[in-house]
């Protein structure tokens, strides 16, 4: 039975859906447009937020959490540029002011849609997460199996990790040393375990034992952000943030702020140290700056990804037709290793993924001045795939949110659905500035071969023991 308190929430969001595509349609008389979009876009954030928190009872969720990365990542830029008028971006005035409109708008309707659908789901289930497999009730030997995975990917990734930290702090930030270690595969697949071996011991392991993991943890990330890989580097961390806060908030009482306000100030502190990285990158001076101009600096830059739609935009339909559906349909493909494909035909489709495409288009008309990267985003994919009927696909990943993050309550979950709870979360986190194909290798990696990792080491150990 839907509760009144989300039939009035879904209400608000479709009527202020209707009046986002009015104005649309209608002349708004403004000499500025880009400056009212984005201001009225900040409205329509802050109202979404606070709708979701009502319908939701609760301030830190999964959906929460998700839902202001998606904002921060999808439009912080113009957010900042607008409430600052001394703030200037070189991104932004590089931009046809048309443009700028278009991918503002475009991305209000996105963000609106996303609401949509994680508030049809919301509170829908108290199960939204059913994991029920024989050989991950075994706690003793999933710990075993997660500990030889977390120390094979770890002697691979912590002295990579430390080199490359040695030669930035020697030498400076280096996009082309970033660029040669991420080019490694193995590197690439031992990072990709390393952290989610990590998390499944801590969703398994007596709390008594986390001192060294958490050691081990902490530092990684904090070695990730230091090379320059930021958004996987406070994903990792909010995620394990909010597995010791979901933890623990189990014996918290109802109405203490102390779990909250702590969360609060080590998301300060996240913020602080990202915003140091960066401008570090450039030998910058932030002594002199305030923490307000911290905490701008910091939303600007995440919302960089602001520019993907409307680099999209530029290019779509004019130059490249739209995909209809082909990147998701590839994205889908190229979870098949690719080295099991003899054909060459993953390798071919690796290359023209989004990211690769808009690097490309980029590099010709800006002569290679924007070469270290612009990233890409879900609501560009969803614009070069469907135009504007690309806020379905906004919906759709709202929806999805909503199903998974809405209603699990934390404390009936089991060891195997907090870890995937967690692990999705962070991947959720990181997918504002990716491609679909991105985030599904992540979930190939974090979840399909975990589980696959899992129940090839239990039924070798059981053999094994039989014999």
């Amino acid at each position: 039975m839907v509760s009144v308190r989300k039939t009035l929430s879904i209400a608000i969001e479709i009527v202020s859906i209707i009046v986002t595509i009015i104005l649309l349609t209608s002349d708004i008389g403004s000499k500025n447009p880009f400056v009212f979009y984005s201001l009225y876009g900040f409205v329509i954030i802050a109202l979404n937020l606070c709708i979701i928190i009502s319908t939701q009872k609760k301030v830190i969720t999964g959906t929460t959490i998700i839902y202001s990365c998606f904002c921060l990542f999808q439009f912080g830029l113009p957010i900042v540029a607008t409430l600052d008028k001394n703030y200037s971006s070189y991104y932004l005035s590089i931009l046809p002011n048309e443009i700028k409109v278009l991918g503002a708008q475009f991305t209000i309707l996105c963000i609106q849609f996303f609401t949509l659908g994680l508030l049809v789901f919301l509170n829908q289930s108290k199960d939204n997460l059913k994991i029920s497999i024989s050989y991950l009730s075994d706690d003793k030997l999933i710990i075993r199996a997660a500990k030889w995975l977390a120390i094979l990917s770890g002697l691979i990734v912590i002295p990579l990790y430390l080199i490359t930290v040695e030669k930035t702090i020697v030498n400076g930030y280096s996009q082309q040393l970033r660029a040669t270690v991420s080019s490694n595969g193995l590197f690439n697949i031992a990072t990709a375990l390393f952290m989610p071996a990590c998390l499944l011991i801590y969703c398994y392991e007596s709390k008594r034992k986390h001192t060294f993991l958490n050691i081990i943890y902490i530092t990684s990330c904090i070695l990730s952000l230091i090379i320059g890989d930021r958004t996987s580097g406070i994903g990792w961390i909010v995620a394990f943030v909010f597995y010791r806060y979901s933890e623990r908030s189990k014996n918290m009482k109802k109405n203490s702020i102390s779990r909250p306000l702590i969360i609060g100030i080590i998301f300060c502190l996240i913020i602080y140290l990202s915003f140091y990285i960066g401008y570090a990158r450039v030998n910058s001076e932030i002594s002199s700056l305030s923490p307000i101009k911290v905490l701008e600096s910091f939303v600007a830059e995440m919302g960089f990804n602001f520019t993907t739609i409307c680099f999209v935009m530029m290019y779509v339909p004019g130059i490249t037709p739209y995909k209809f559906g082909k990147t998701y349909i590839e994205a889908l493909i190229l979870m098949i290793p690719k080295s099991i494909d003899p054909t060459g035909t993953i390798r071919n489709m690796v290359e023209n993924l989004p990211h690769e495409w808009l690097y490309s288009l980029i590099h010709i008309t800006y002569n290679g001045g924007l070469d270290f990267g612009v990233g890409f985003s879900p609501i560009g994919e969803s614009f070069l795939n469907f135009g504007w009927l690309g806020v379905i696909i906004m919906f759709v990943l709202g929806s999805v949110v909503g199903r998974f993050f809405g209603k699990s309550d934390w404390t009936k979950l089991n060891n195997f659905e907090k870890y995937t709870y967690v692990v999705l979360l962070a991947g959720l986190l990181t997918f504002p500035r990716r491609t679909t194909y991105e985030f599904l290798k992540v979930y190939e990696y974090s979840i399909i071969f975990i589980l696959l990792y899992l129940w090839m080491f239990c039924s070798l150990f059981k053999k094994l023991h039989k014999k």
